[in-house]
């Protein structure tokens, strides 16, 4: 072929796959990058359901904390009531008028409830706080750290990331101190776009003239010169292969059409053949000689059932790495043939809740504190009582804190302020 040519003048396509996955149209493969990882997070369906389709899970209703800070649960109240009549019933079923119970005994008998000291329910609910939590999970786990801001009033909050995040300040003892961030709104429907730009102060609970308003969230632990870890480290080059093997399944999925050119073919009838054959499809047929039809013939995927146990292989591995069941990342259908995901599948997605849930309760704690000054002892994912009786989780397996062996990981974090002694020492 000479330089003066291209494929166009060689051969002829008919019937051409046009959609092209932006995942790798886009090459969307490099971690380092936020634009990457964010896209990924976005677009692959395997990892967003770790990242953010576990993190809505976790935030599906409002977390217990001790004390109990958002009032008693009305179902509680009911609860209560329905043990203390039962318990207070005569076993021995003597007499049906004596069965009856007395409405005024049974309030009686029912223990005083600790009444919450503080009850922000109606907050939390105003300003949103469950997706607030979200977005944090989202931003920590995706991009290693994000600045999560408090306001007075609406919008009461707002989550920045690497994205927005142009630089971090430091004192002279390397604890981060505040942020300047850049980031602009695109009003729906409208052609004005504004753009706002601050500096921000970071929250400092050992400083008591400190007004910081805004508070650095750090996942993991802080290693080779950078804030937190991402979640995608171990999963991210599997996600990838993953990717591609759909991609060959799709492609291959289907019988392509060889077709070869008589020789009374020229640049006139040419163009009109590649007409006919490009509205040729599930809804239109082409009718042609026999001579011409023998010579069109399909070609196939040899051995399709390769990719389909490649692509087994990898989601193993995936699932595996996740520390979750590999029914967690199934399709519908998948689960109903599978009759679900069983009893210890359900304690491993339970125990990864908790083990998230740890890792950023030391946060929580310090916004809850900085929004309410309420001091929260302790804290963990909601989850009705009956279901964790179910689980039969051990109180180690419940532990707010920590890594999913039960020890913390949060003693490491940049957003930790150091004693400066030790500091001056080291």
């Amino acid at each position: 072929m000479t330089s003066s040519q291209n494929i166009n003048s060689i051969v002829d396509y008919y019937g051409a796959f046009t959609y092209k996955d932006p995942l790798i149209w886009f090459q969307a493969e490099n971690i380092e990058s936020w634009q990457h990882r964010q896209f990924r997070m976005d677009k692959d369906a395997y990892i967003k359901t770790y990242i953010h389709k576990l993190n809505c899970e976790i935030f599906s209703d409002k977390p217990k904390f001790t004390p109990n800070i958002f009032g008693q649960q009305a179902e509680d109240v009911e609860a209560q009531q329905d043990n203390a009549i039962q318990a207070d019933a005569n076993p021995l079923n003597i007499d049906a008028q004596q069965l009856q119970p007395d409405i005024s005994q049974a309030d009686a008998t029912i223990p005083p409830q600790e009444a919450p000291t503080t009850d922000i329910a109606d907050d939390w609910e105003a300003e949103k706080w469950n997706k607030l939590l979200i977005e944090m999970f989202d931003k920590c786990r995706g991009h290693r750290f994000c600045v999560v801001d408090l306001y007075q009033e609406s919008p009461f909050w707002k989550v920045y990331y690497e994205r927005e995040i142009k630089e971090i300040f430091y004192d002279e003892y390397d604890n981060p101190t505040g942020c300047h961030v850049e980031w602009g709104r695109n009003l729906v429907l409208a052609d004005e776009y504004e753009w706002f730009e601050e500096d921000l102060t970071f929250y400092n609970p050992n400083n008591e003239s400190n007004d910081g308003t805004s508070l650095l969230v750090c996942f993991g632990n802080s290693q080779n010169g950078k804030l937190g870890e991402l979640d995608l480290e171990d999963i991210w080059t599997t996600a990838i292969y993953i990717n591609y093997i759909d991609l060959e399944i799709k492609n291959n999925s289907k019988q392509f059409l060889h077709v070869v050119y008589g020789d009374a073919l020229n640049s006139d009838n040419k163009q009109s053949l590649i007409n006919t054959f490009d509205v040729a499809g599930s809804t239109h047929s082409v009718g042609a000689k026999k001579t011409a039809l023998e010579e069109i013939k399909p070609i196939a995927m040899a051995k399709p059932e390769y990719c389909i146990e490649a692509k087994q292989e990898m989601l193993q591995k995936f699932a595996a790495t996740c520390r979750l069941p590999l029914m967690y990342f199934r399709s519908e259908s998948d689960l109903s043939k599978a009759f679900g995901m069983s009893g210890q599948d359900d304690i491993r997605v339970t125990k990864k809740k908790l083990f998230l849930f740890g890792e950023f309760f030391p946060y929580i704690k310090t916004l809850i504190k900085m929004r309410w000054d309420i001091d929260i002892d302790a804290g963990e994912p909601y989850s009705p009582e009956s279901e964790m009786e179910t689980l039969n989780l051990k109180p180690t397996d419940r532990n707010f804190g920590g890594n999913d062996d039960g020890n913390s990981n949060n003693n490491n974090n940049n957003n930790n302020f150091n004693n400066n002694k030790q500091k001056v020492n080291k």
